[in-house]
């Protein structure tokens, strides 16, 4: 397993792997040599977020890049970017961003 594909595994893992997958509808996930990338399916997240890009930074924080991909990938529109966040709060700013849930909530009753 190469370098990259252990780095975007641990992100996945991060954002709470396969049940993430399942709760955003990523897909198309992609690595480099210190991201992950994926698409969410269209409508489903807020300001029109269609891709995601998280990336290691040197400092073992993130960068997370969220954007609006138009014209069969010829327009990129950047919705959003934080840079410097840390492993604990990727699931929070993903949601905060898409208004997409990474994981199962508790029932409340």
């Amino acid at each position: 397993m190469s370098n990259g594909h252990q780095i975007a595994t641990t992100i996945l893992e991060q954002l709470g792997g396969n049940t993430f997958i399942a709760m955003t509808g990523a897909k198309h996930l992609l690595h480099g040599t210190s991201e992950l990338q994926f698409h969410l399916p269209a409508r489903t997240a807020k300001d029109g977020i269609n891709a995601v890009r998280i990336e290691l930074l040197p400092n073992d924080s993130y960068k997370m890049g969220f954007y609006k991909i138009r014209s069969r990938g010829l327009k990129i529109d950047v919705i959003a970017s934080h840079e410097n966040v840390p492993a604990e709060a990727l699931r929070s700013l993903f949601t905060r961003e898409t208004g997409l849930d990474c994981t199962l909530g508790t029932m409340k009753g």
